[in-house]
């Protein structure tokens, strides 16, 4: 357990530092603009001090319904076995969580109001949400439960050719097929290759067996924030 929280510790500093080598992340575009207007001083002559706000773009991300068929697609091998508590899981932590992860529910789909967690006025709510840390706290936890957990972080290895003699288990080639199982339409850039190759070192100098080290290398490509943007 506490090798486990270290482990953690390190993904949240790698997770950090690609945040900051990453210029496509949520916010940037969205301060630069309101910091230039928040400097720019009314013109006493003018009329009642009127300053011109820009509209902002706000960033989309995708909302609790795909994460929810993604994480489904993820942790369910080939011959239909899934993590353990997958289904319970991915309720608790996306589908329940409407007004954080957006995605209304749909009231003719069931007469049970069951899509609308037994509350009809979630119908009303956005299909998207902006990025909050509540949701991100959120995707964390169900990034956490279901890789920390040994049937999950199983299937996760198998699916980029992981075995436990593998002579170079931490190719290049399985770092892509490990990124590609959340970033389903981006090629993996060189910068998030580069700060795997030193999460592995940091681990291996800190003697954790090679499952462990993909367990953490999952987990850091989970918590990343650019797969969830539309």
């Amino acid at each position: 357990m506490v090798k486990f929280k270290l482990i953690l510790l390190l993904i949240l500093s790698v997770v950090a530092t690609l945040t900051f080598q990453n210029c496509s992340q949520f916010s940037e575009a969205q301060d630069s603009v309101s910091s230039f207007f928040s400097e720019q001083t009314p013109i006493e002559s003018h009329y009642a001090s009127v300053v011109t706000v820009m509209p902002q773009q706000q960033m989309r991300i995708v909302n609790r319904r795909y994460v929810a068929e993604l994480f489904r697609d993820i942790f369910t091998a080939a011959d239909g076995q899934t993590a353990d508590n997958m289904d319970r899981l991915i309720f608790h932590w996306a589908l329940k969580r409407g007004a954080q992860m957006g995605g209304n529910c749909d009231l003719l789909g069931s007469t049970t109001g069951a899509d609308c967690n037994g509350d009809f006025g979630n119908a009303n709510q956005s299909s998207y949400t902006d990025p909050n840390a509540v949701r991100e706290s959120f995707k964390i936890q169900l990034c956490e439960e279901l890789i920390g957990q040994d049937k999950g972080l199983s299937i996760l290895l198998s699916k980029i050719g992981y075995v436990s003699d593998d002579l170079d288990p931490f190719s290049k080639e399985k770092m892509k097929l490990a990124y590609e199982l959340f970033y389903r339409t981006d090629e993996i850039p060189n910068e998030y290759i580069e700060s795997f190759r030193g999460f592995v070192y940091e681990l291996k100098q800190n003697s954790e067996t090679n499952e462990n080290i993909w367990r953490g290398l999952f987990i850091l490509i989970c918590e990343s924030p650019d797969w969830q943007k539309l």
